[in-house]
């Protein structure tokens, strides 16, 4: 069983190579709101937006003359600012008691007004829902790894292929119903 923290790290450090390394070899080619401002003729109507001057305007940390190292930065820069306003986040969720271990994160009436923890085993949340299910039965990480390749399949689908998009729709639907299902 992998732990937490390797989980963490492992995922941190995809997160740095994907955004500091991979990004600088991103296709210099318009995005698809340029492209389509550009197909339909209103392209030369975009005006600049008052942070054009920052530090990292246009996906580039300004002052670095290698357009890869300066695209690796700011995708790093956006790692660390992503870390640290979600680590905030949480973190003070976790003080206000909105999350954590042991805490509710709301106020509701027991559904056993006899028993002191809520009717709530101990050790597992209360949004936890007890199923078993072909889909339920699964390891977690080929869950992980399946919702992962189900994503990077659909946003790799041209926009054009319908089809695709209601295959994509009758696939999570028909997993929906798998995992409502019992074994």
């Amino acid at each position: 069983m992998i732990r937490l923290r390797t989980f963490l790290v492992v995922g941190l450090l995809v997160a740095f190579v994907l955004a500091g390394v991979v990004s600088g070899f991103a296709s210099p080619a318009p995005d698809g709101l340029e492209k389509v401002a550009a197909d339909k003729g209103f392209g030369s109507t975009a005006r600049t937006h008052d942070l054009d001057g920052s530090p990292v305007a246009g996906y580039q940390v300004t002052g670095v003359g290698d357009n890869r190292v300066a695209t690796g930065l700011a995708g790093a820069i956006g790692v660390v600012s992503t870390l640290v306003v979600g680590g905030g986040c949480s973190s003070r969720c976790a003080v206000a008691g909105v999350v954590g271990p042991g805490r509710r994160p709301c106020r509701r009436a027991s559904p056993h007004p006899g028993r002191s923890d809520g009717g709530r085993r101990h050790g597992v949340h209360q949004l936890f829902v007890p199923r078993r299910s072909p889909v339920h039965a699964l390891p977690a990480h080929v869950k992980l790894a399946a919702a992962a390749a189900f994503v990077l399949v659909v946003v790799s689908t041209p926009y054009r292929q319908l089809w695709a998009f209601a295959g994509y729709a009758v696939l999570l639907v028909g997993t929906s119903v798998i995992a409502r299902s019992r074994c």
